[in-house]
C-alpha cells in the first residue's frame, strides 16, 4: 500500500510508474501552474493505473530516482 497526501493506494492497483509529465492530469493543469511545472519537469512522475493515475513532484533528481526505483521493485511483487 502506498500514500499520498491521505490517499492510499494497494501496490496491486499500479500498472506502472512513468517519469515526466505526459498524463492527463498534468496536461490539464498545464497552463495554471505553467511555471511550477516547467521548474520541476525532470523531478515529475505518475503512478498509473486502470482507472486513474496518481501525479507526483520531487524536490530533487536524487529522491525522483530513489522512488520512481522502490515503486517499480514492489509493484513487480505486488
Amino acid at each position: 500500500m502506498v500514500c499520498f497526501d491521505n490517499i492510499l493506494v494497494p501496490l496491486r492497483e499500479i500498472d506502472d510508474v512513468v517519469r515526466g509529465q505526459d498524463t492527463t492530469n498534468f496536461q490539464k493543469h498545464k497552463k495554471k501552474f505553467a511555471k511550477l511545472l516547467e521548474a520541476n519537469f525532470d523531478n515529475s512522475f505518475s503512478l498509473i493505473g486502470p482507472t486513474r493515475s496518481i501525479d507526483l513532484m520531487c524536490t530533487d533528481l536524487m529522491q525522483i530516482d530513489t522512488w520512481i526505483m522502490g515503486l517499480q521493485i514492489l509493484i513487480q511483487y505486488a
